[in-house]
């Protein structure tokens, strides 16, 4: 596993020295990475899916709005953008100018997908300009991929084909975009794992990352957690190129060995009516919405450094953290700030 993969299931807060002191002086900063819902609409419907209780009305941030809102955030230092959140981003009818607007004005850029309409015509337009993009395969034959995707069995072999087109594209064309997949590992696809591994090695996806289910609080969902701490599944997947075992996120399955979230000034999520939030514990929960975009005409500046924004950040730095989900997204950010916060007897022997 090269530097880069190693990285996924740790932090990268540590290449960002500048921002660490600034937090540690005043105990908050501007986002590193924001999260992004441009739209709220998606085309499959996974057993998995964490925020299946959010209303899927249309939905969907503007480039009037977004535009403006990307000068912004790059001229206060935000320095990347995923695209995500709650939806399936190819929907939006603008997202090959989304990410080329973005990543000229030189904010990194990277989505994740269900795969099925990343053709070619938005590969060959949107590659070049992302840093990554994450295939989201959860299965490896069309019969599974159709019941944990709550969609046809033949849209299995679509995605197949687009991922297979985006890595020769991305190989004719000597690109740096980083191509992966994932599962996320639940009792109906546990049996396919090995089988997707060795499908994406014969693909030639860079990584494939194996991950565990984390259900959202206010989730309906009626999937069985494994526990996959135990498992000899990371010693079985050993045999593949690219496997990425979220060890760590596995881990943070079971247990939290910090006290408070510290993450919260390093990162943010912006769903597709605009709201800004702390994270996905939070959507539809007004008592928790930063500000709006469209209220600011897409100034985020004038949200973060908000009093509700501050207030906010204030109240939830002294919640008890049973509210959060366990596999949270910076269980491994808030390891490493505890243990600059709370630092060991040996740490200045370095």
């Amino acid at each position: 596993m090269g530097n880069d993969e190693a990285r996924i299931d740790s932090t990268s807060l540590i290449y960002h020295p500048e921002r660490l002191v600034e937090w540690m002086k005043k105990g908050d900063c501007y986002p590193i990475n924001i999260e992004m819902g441009i739209t709220n609409r998606c085309n499959h419907r996974c057993v998995f899916c964490g925020l299946e209780w959010v209303p899927r009305t249309r939905q969907e941030l503007s480039r009037e709005i977004l535009f403006p809102a990307f000068v912004d955030m790059k001229d206060h230092g935000v320095k990347s953008l995923t695209l995500s959140a709650e939806s399936e981003p190819t929907l939006h009818e603008n997202l090959i100018e989304i990410v080329q607007y973005a990543k000229n004005l030189g904010l990194d850029v990277a989505m994740s997908t269900n795969g099925q309409l990343f053709n070619k015509d938005k590969a060959e337009q949107i590659l070049p300009y992302l840093t990554w993009i994450r295939f989201s395969v959860d299965a490896a034959t069309e019969e599974t991929f159709s019941m944990v995707h709550g969609t046809h069995y033949s849209n299995f072999q679509s995605v197949l084909n687009n991922i297979k087109y985006a890595v020769d594209f991305k190989k004719r064309n000597n690109l740096p975009v980083t191509i992966g997949s994932q599962i996320v590992v639940i009792e109906d696809n546990l049996h396919e794992v090995e089988k997707l591994a060795q499908l994406m090695e014969e693909i030639g996806a860079d990584n494939l990352q194996v991950k565990p289910y984390s259900q959202h609080p206010c989730s309906n969902n009626s999937v069985n957690n494994i526990d996959l701490s135990h498992s000899d599944l990371e010693e079985r997947l050993k045999k593949y190129k690219g496997v990425i075992y979220r060890e760590q996120a596995i881990k943070h399955n079971q247990r939290k060995v910090y006290d408070k979230c510290y993450s919260l000034p390093f990162y943010c999520l912006i769903d597709a009516r605009g709201n800004v939030m702390p994270c996905n514990m939070f959507y539809n929960d007004p008592a928790f919405i930063y500000g709006n975009l469209n209220d600011t005409k897409g100034s985020f500046s004038e949200i973060w450094e908000s009093e509700k924004r501050k207030s906010i950040f204030h109240n939830i730095g002294s919640m008890r953290l049973d509210r959060c989900r366990n596999a949270c997204v910076p269980a491994a950010k808030n390891e490493f700030l505890n243990r600059l916060k709370h630092p060991h007897l040996h740490d200045n022997f370095v």
